[in-house]
């Protein structure tokens, strides 16, 4: 009669949608009767997307914590869940060195990125404004972010007509079955190490989100802010802006589309910024390589109390009679 393998025992970081999915990919997928989460730590800091991961690991009745993951609570809850090996499936918070090093095989991020592209907490706002193909990377946890080890990554994927929004249900889907993947190569004791390449590191910080969502309308061409406006979608969209009476103004494009041509020299002079109003109230900009459309603006500050979304809009009508440039 033969034994039957003890499960792999886990310690579960999770947040948002990724961590959603990653729990329910786990309890009900190929590997659940191979692995069980012993525990499930949650951020608490957004407290929304942590609900969501909260939720989902009660209703499988599974322990969670949310709280500082330095305290002595934590120590000893690991100290008793004994875990073998530690998962990330996205998290807001740097998790301490001690933590890692608690868990006798390490923790495994999976990050949805082609490490060591796009280290960092953004990586699909600036894959997206890249126009990179999406690609997943499962690697060591270490304590400085996304330099660990790589253990797999999968096939990369074209994500050309997908915006931010899109993007990130797609890659909390693709997140869950990465994992599954990984611990089924833990599991089977058939995967490597490797080392990432320091020399072609780039970095997705969310301190330059703004810096990297800004169309410069005389320096980028059409297709550059397709993919800014893309890189934005819908609840932020890419930032623009327009000097008028000496003072810049800033807003929001949420949604637009490229159509590629030659500029109309005699609507446009050839200068690129210029902005038309269509007869149905959608806006028009030459750009380089073609005209770039879009219907919809916001104030820069649109989710604040001081939203001057109509104020931008006045600012647009008497840039076109004035003919005033965009920036």
């Amino acid at each position: 009669m033969m034994t039957q393998k003890p499960k792999l025992q886990l310690l579960y970081f999770g947040h948002g949608l990724t961590g959603y999915y990653g729990i329910e990919r786990l309890m009900r997928g190929t590997l659940k009767d191979q692995v069980e989460i012993k525990g499930v730590v949650i951020s608490d800091r957004d407290l929304e997307r942590a609900a969501m991961v909260r939720d989902q690991a009660e209703l499988y009745g599974l322990e969670v914590y949310q709280g500082p993951l330095s305290s002595a609570e934590l120590k000893e809850l690991i100290d008793d869940w004994r875990p073998e090996l530690g998962v990330v499936m996205n998290f807001d918070k740097k998790i301490p060195p001690e933590v890692i090093d608690a868990i006798p095989k390490g923790i495994w991020n999976i990050h949805p990125s082609d490490l060591p592209k796009y280290r960092g907490g953004l990586p699909l706002e600036y894959m997206v404004a890249d126009g990179a193909d999406f690609r997943i990377s499962v690697h060591e946890l270490t304590p400085n972010f996304d330099e660990g080890n790589i253990i797999m990554k999968t096939y990369p994927i074209r994500i050309w007509d997908m915006d931010i929004d899109e993007l990130y249900h797609f890659s909390s889907r693709q997140s869950a079955l990465a994992l599954d993947d990984a611990l089924q190569l833990y599991l089977s004791g058939s995967y490597s190490l490797n080392p990432q390449h320091i020399g072609i590191a780039t970095y997705a910080p969310a301190a330059k989100l703004d810096e990297l969502l800004r169309i410069r309308w005389s320096e980028d061409d059409g297709e550059q802010i397709f993919r800014k406006v893309l890189a934005g979608g819908l609840g932020r969209g890419a930032l623009a802006g327009i000097t008028i009476d000496g003072e810049e103004r800033s807003f929001r494009i949420p949604q637009g589309r490229f159509i590629p041509g030659k500029p109309d020299e005699e609507r446009f002079g050839n200068r690129y910024g210029r902005l038309k109003v269509e007869p149905d109230g959608s806006y028009s900009v030459d750009v380089i390589g073609g005209t770039f459309y879009f219907s919809e603006v916001l104030d820069r500050n649109y989710e604040k109390e001081n939203d001057n979304t109509s104020q931008i809009i006045t600012v647009l009508k008497r840039a076109q009679e004035e003919e005033i440039m965009l920036i």
